[in-house]
């Protein structure tokens, strides 16, 4: 199996959902690290993601936690997402469930703030 290198490895930055939809590439591994606490609703993200994926590809991703619900808008201006919406949104786009753990994710004030990192493989048959 061919190994990513600096030359097939690329960084976008931008708006995630708009830097992915107009793309006209497949990506093999999609990261978005500390960005799912900027946005709200995650299935225009993962439905971008799964769109833009080749073959079993992964979407790896963290977010801050939400006790219950989907998501919800924190005092600190972030979004939480309950681990079971994130899982949700990946399902209904197209990708299986690798493995999740919550992490602590940075100190606020002092105190960590528990995230959850995740890691996703889009299904073949889409």
């Amino acid at each position: 199996r061919e190994c990513l290198t600096a030359e097939r490895a690329r960084l976008l930055a931008g708006d995630a959902v708009e830097l992915i939809r107009d793309s006209e590439d497949l990506y093999d591994l999609v990261v978005c690290a500390d960005a799912l606490p900027y946005i709200g609703d995650l299935v225009p993200l993962f439905t971008a993601v799964a769109v833009h994926t080749a073959g079993a590809g992964h979407f790896l991703c963290s977010t801050e936690l939400a006790d219950t619900g989907s998501y919800t808008l924190q005092p600190t201006a972030r979004f939480a997402h309950s681990s079971a919406y994130v899982i949700e949104c990946a399902s209904v786009a197209g990708f299986d469930i690798l493995a999740q753990e919550p992490i602590p994710l940075r100190k606020e004030r002092g105190i960590w703030k528990t995230g959850g990192i995740y890691c996703f493989s889009r299904r073949r048959d889409l």
